[in-house]
């Protein structure tokens, strides 16, 4: 764990990795994987919780892939049908 600055408490160093790793964190993955912010935090929390690190980290990715094939396959009946 990193060490806080000298001039914060342990609590208040506590209170700004909580904020910074549950909204700040998953608002900047949405942004780079275009996906709601909600859906990555809630995505975090499942993959970590089934399979730790690596599952929170590796979730985002397989959402990213899914929602681009979903995507492309909605672009694609649009076309088709119009």
């Amino acid at each position: 764990m990193e060490e806080p600055p000298r001039h914060c408490g342990r609590s208040s160093w506590s209170w700004v990795q909580a904020i910074e790793g549950n909204f700040v964190q998953p608002f900047i993955q949405s942004r780079t994987v275009s996906l709601h912010p909600a859906t990555v935090m809630m995505s975090v929390a499942a993959g970590a919780s089934v399979a730790g690190v690596l599952g929170g980290v590796g979730i985002v990715e397989e959402l990213r892939v899914r929602a681009g094939a979903i995507r492309a396959d909605e672009s694609a009946n649009r076309t088709a049908a119009g």
